[in-house]
């Protein structure tokens, strides 16, 4: 599992660093799309190095992947679209679920996600947070989508 990992990470980043110098066109999708595969190396690498030192901490990498579907829908569907400064905010509950599972020791073990302990708030907490995200951006990601295919 580890050795996939490791694979991924260097798939992702060599896609990245594609993506970023060898594309002439410098569009906001693309440079989503770049974002995107430097955070799933991020994600691989953190996942190894768990799996290295044999603690797998809860994460939710989905957490940041919703918002990037979101905004690289919208701006395939609007070339004028830009991002504002403002919605570095989406990014928030991830930085939350990942430093904080790594702050507070919270381990990812599936048989006891739902046990009564001290970090049983942060797990639920994790949860709530992660099917807001879901349906909060895969929803209008695929309406948006949708109007647009109808109106090709």
């Amino acid at each position: 599992m580890e050795v996939l990992l490791w694979i991924g990470a260097a798939q992702s980043l060599f896609s990245a660093i594609i993506l970023l110098l060898l594309r002439k066109d410098k569009s906001l999708a693309n440079k989503i799309l770049t974002a995107w595969l430097c955070i799933i190396v991020f994600e691989f690498l953190t996942t190894a190095i768990d799996f290295s030192t044999g603690i797998i901490h809860l994460t939710n990498p989905f957490l940041i992947f919703n918002p990037l579907i979101y905004f690289y829908s919208k701006a395939l569907i609007n070339p004028g679209y830009r991002l504002k400064w403002y919605q570095l905010w989406h990014v928030l509950p991830y930085l939350f679920v990942k430093m904080g599972s790594y702050i507070w020791g919270v381990e990812f073990i599936p048989e006891d996600f739902y046990r009564i302990d001290p970090s049983t708030w942060f797990r639920v907490t994790m949860s709530v947070i992660s099917v807001i995200s879901f349906i909060g951006y895969s929803a209008p990601s695929l309406v948006s989508v949708h109007r647009y295919r109808i109106n090709l």
